[in-house]
């Protein structure tokens, strides 16, 4: 799937790069995990925030991570700059 987005992306003229990243986090929380969770979205927000700080989007093909990045970092996880992210993080279909 990841190959996927990334041929149909570069197909309609984006440069795709992919920032330092770790799981989402969302099997962990699942399982009730928080700090597990927590631990991988404070390694994720600050390499996000370096990407779209250089002028670049974050876009997700997995709805499940996005959702997790998006909306789960920061009201759920409580993580620094993680509202920041999701302001520029879209689904590959949204974006």
């Amino acid at each position: 799937m990841g190959k996927a987005t990334v041929q149909v992306l570069e197909a309609n003229g984006f440069q795709v790069t992919l920032p330092p990243q770790k799981c989402c986090g969302i099997p962990m929380l699942g399982n009730g995990d928080f700090n597990g969770a927590k631990k991988l979205a404070h390694y994720n927000v600050p390499s996000f925030l370096n990407t779209i700080r250089s002028g670049s989007d974050i876009i997700f093909s997995s709805t499940s991570c996005g959702h997790m990045i998006k909306h789960e970092y920061s009201h759920l996880l409580n993580i620094p700059g993680a509202e920041e992210v999701a302001k520029r993080t879209f689904d590959l279909f949204e974006y």
